[in-house]
C-alpha cells in the first residue's frame, strides 16, 4: 500500500471511525489488523487495554459514547514508509466514564497527534498524545490562579492517579 493509501486510512480512522456518536465502524475489519496492540500508553490506561482487533474495536467504541460530540479537524499528516503522524485539533466533551473524570459538559479544543504504524495495510498500532492540561482546563477541571501551587498539584496528582501522567512524576 502506498503512503497516500495509509494516509487515507489514517483520515477515515479520526474523521469516521473514531467521530463520537457518528462512528462507523463497518470497515473495521478491513483497516485495523488482527494483530493490533497499543502503543505506548500510560499503565493504568493499559490495564484494561488487550491487544487485538476486537478489544481495540470496544475501547474506541468505550470512547465515542464517552464523547459523543468527539470530532478532529486535521491540520497536517506527513507519512513515511509504514507510519503515518496527523496533527489535529480535537473537540470533545466529556460525558462521563472517559478515565474516571468527573462528567463535562462544556466542550474542549485542544491539540492532539496520532501516530499510525501500518503492517500488511492496515493499523498495527496506534500512539495519541494530546493537550491533557488543555482540554482539562476546558472542562473545568484544571483551572488555576496564578502561583497556586496547592491546586496545581492536586492537577498533577489527578494525572498520576488516573495514569495519564507515570508515578514517578514529581508535583
Amino acid at each position: 500500500m502506498s503512503v497516500e493509501k495509509h494516509m487515507a486510512v489514517a483520515k477515515y480512522f479520526l474523521t469516521t471511525v473514531n467521530a463520537g456518536e457518528y462512528a462507523d465502524f463497518s470497515r473495521w475489519d478491513e483497516i485495523v489488523h488482527s494483530d493490533y496492540s497499543p502503543g505506548e500508553i500510560p499503565e493504568k490506561m493499559t490495564q484494561d487495554t488487550k491487544k487485538g482487533r476486537e478489544e481495540f474495536r470496544q475501547r474506541i467504541a468505550h470512547t465515542n459514547s464517552c464523547i459523543p460530540d468527539l470530532k478532529y479537524v486535521i491540520i497536517s499528516i506527513i507519512a513515511q514508509n509504514d507510519e503515518v503522524f496527523v496533527h489535529h485539533d480535537v473537540y470533545a466533551s466529556n460525558k462521563g466514564g472517559l478515565y474516571n473524570l468527573p462528567t463535562s459538559d462544556n466542550q474542549a479544543k485542544f491539540l492532539g497527534f496520532h501516530r499510525f504504524k501500518f503492517k500488511d495495510n492496515k493499523i498495527i498500532k496506534l500512539w495519541l498524545v494530546f493537550d491533557t492540561f488543555k482540554a482539562f482546563s476546558d472542562w473545568g477541571q484544571a483551572i488555576f490562579e496564578k502561583n497556586d501551587n496547592e491546586e496545581l498539584a492536586k492537577y498533577m496528582k489527578s494525572l498520576v492517579d488516573s495514569g495519564l501522567l507515570p508515578k514517578s512524576t514529581k508535583y
